[in-house]
């Protein structure tokens, strides 16, 4: 298993950065490496109203937004409202991933922080999948919607 944390300070309140988190600002971070498609019910949906378990979507990882590289289930994911979440979830590429976040108010803002857990289904993709879940983590926008100031 892959463990690696990764923290971001935001000019934004925690409840102004929860206000519309959805797919559209997870593909707004991991621009430009990653791209997840979504049924088009999940597309705009709130991440706050994805609570449940069990397998609540897939979705598409698109590489550079084109090349289909892995097949993401979102499966339990649960809130902690203008706190943070913890999904669990398995891919193609990955038996488990589980990825943490977690807000907390500055005097200018907050800080996110996102553990991530990871285990390759196959050994050989683990240094490939370490440097593509880094880079996207490091050069993504930490959850901005397209308009906020980081």
């Amino acid at each position: 298993m892959t463990t690696f944390t990764h923290a971001s300070r935001l000019d934004v309140s925690p409840a102004d950065f929860w206000a519309d988190q959805s797919l559209s600002t997870v593909n707004y971070e991991l621009k430009p490496w990653i791209y997840m498609t979504a049924p088009k019910k999940w597309q705009a949906m709130r991440q706050a109203d994805w609570q449940g378990g069990d397998v609540l979507l897939s979705s598409w990882v698109l590489s550079l937004g084109v090349l289909p590289v892995n097949c993401h289930v979102f499966r339990s994911i649960a809130f902690a409202p203008e706190i943070g979440f913890v999904e669990v979830s398995s891919s193609w590429v990955n038996r488990l991933w589980r990825h943490e976040r977690t807000l907390v108010a500055t005097e200018s803002g907050c800080v996110v922080r996102d553990p991530v857990a990871f285990a390759p289904r196959r050994g050989l993709v683990s240094p490939f999948s370490s440097l593509v879940i880094h880079l996207s983590f490091a050069t993504g926008t930490a959850g901005l919607r397209p308009g906020m100031v980081a």
